[in-house]
């Protein structure tokens, strides 16, 4: 909400102020919490999030089907983050024999590509947060795509399957700067950008909380939003 007229009382605006603390709060008035709501969007960029089974008879995947699974909505568009460098989220069922590939990338061959590269090394079941490095800075409005390449077990120069995201960075609007300052931790904010559409951010925030067991049980009910199904008693989030 964005107050431009000069002459309002100080009345109103303590009583609008109470109004948008009201609306920040961590759950709604009748006790559920708050549900992810993506942004309609035009900008299709194709999407796995999850394995498969081996996608060659002759390679040997290092995963079982639907063992690793990006956490991101399971739909064809780039989804939202207000950050340069925001960070991103994998859940691993198994850990791998062998190294990942991790890259960055804008999906366009036009472009004048800063591509980001890594390796990553899943050593036990968990919740991994891929950081990226704060001189990779996304640009508003551009669409990025982030891969892991997994190798065949019997053949490393060989790529039994690629599973990818989209994400796209947006500016910050200002009555989304306006809810923000009013949020008192990071499950409030969480839950202020879960609202606005803005997906990395929202899981990002839970994930950061301090309130652990209020964190675990919203990255519970963002998973569900978005119907990922993750059978798993340790929210841990491990850094790659």
């Amino acid at each position: 909400m964005v107050f431009r007229n000069t002459i309002l009382s100080a009345k109103f605006f303590t009583l609008c102020s109470i109004f948008l603390a009201f609306l920040i709060l961590p759950v709604s008035a009748n006790g559920e919490l708050p549900n992810y709501n993506p942004k309609p969007s035009e900008e299709k960029v194709d999407q796995r999030r999850t394995t498969a089974s081996g996608s060659r008879s002759i390679c040997e995947s290092p995963f079982a089907k639907n063992s690793l699974n990006f956490l991101i909505p399971e739909t064809e568009i780039a989804h939202y983050t207000v950050s340069s460098t925001p960070d991103l989220y994998i859940y691993a069922k198994t850990p791998s024999e062998v190294p990942l590939s991790f890259s960055i990338v804008i999906p366009d061959i036009n472009a004048d590509n800063p591509k980001f590269e890594k390796t990553l090394l899943i050593e036990k079941e968990g919740f991994y947060k891929i950081k990226l490095p704060l001189s990779f800075k996304l640009k508003d409005g551009t669409i990025y795509v982030w891969q892991i390449a997994i190798p065949c077990l019997n053949d490393f120069t060989q790529t039994d399957q690629v599973l990818r995201g989209a994400i796209l960075k947006v500016p910050v609007a200002q009555a989304l700067t306006k809810q923000l300052s009013l949020a008192e931790n990071s499950l409030d904010k969480a839950r202020i950008y879960a609202e606005n559409g803005i997906w990395y951010d929202a899981l990002s925030s839970a994930a950061e909380s301090k309130q652990h067991l209020k964190s675990e049980e919203y990255i519970k009910k963002l998973l569900k939003d978005i119907n990922l199904n993750i059978e798993t008693d340790n929210y841990k989030i491990l850094e790659l």
